[in-house]
């Protein structure tokens, strides 16, 4: 039987931390690892700092509308998505993004799950969904105006259960 490597280690070398080969929790592709992406296009990416007053779902949003004006050079549009979204994090958020496991993250449904789980609170949207739930036409209002007003809370509120909401029910 071969010996273990590991068998011949001083107790020193236990000590020195062991970097893997790919230190990233994000799995790119070989398409996503050979997409390239130009300093214009770091320039253009929106920035997400893990701050309580920031709003992950407005930065989702904006990194899909950066994306989306990308080259795709051949590839869909989840190979630049997972490519340049640890880009788009500082400070907190980049600490949180470095603190998952090697490779866990293998889909862009994968990476944008795991995000707004870590950052988007429920109970930010406590509020806009009782306003959703209790909405109204204000007295004088025209109805332009109030179904103008209706759209962007429903905007804000971009969620899925506002979606199912609005699906299985009428707006008069």
């Amino acid at each position: 039987m071969a010996a273990n490597n590991d068998d011949n280690r001083a107790l020193e070398d236990y000590a020195q931390p062991i970097i893997p080969d790919s230190p990233s929790c994000i799995l790119l592709s070989i398409e996503a690892r050979n997409y390239d992406l130009k300093s214009s296009h770091f320039h253009m990416l929106p920035s997400f700092y893990g701050l309580p007053n920031e709003d992950p779902l407005a930065h989702i949003k904006e990194f899909y509308n950066v994306v989306s004006g990308l080259p795709l050079q051949g590839v869909s549009e989840a190979n630049p998505r997972m490519r340049a979204f640890p880009y788009t994090l500082k400070d907190k958020a980049k600490g949180w993004l470095m603190t998952l496991a090697p490779g866990s993250l293998t889909t862009w449904e994968a990476v944008a799950k795991k995000f707004l789980e870590k950052f988007f609170s429920t109970q930010k949207t406590a509020t806009p969904r009782g306003q959703i739930f209790n909405y109204k036409q204000d007295d004088g209002e025209p109805f332009n105006e109030c179904w103008e007003r209706f759209k962007g809370l429903v905007t804000a509120m971009s969620t899925s259960w506002v979606t199912s909401l609005l699906t299985n029910a009428n707006f008069l």
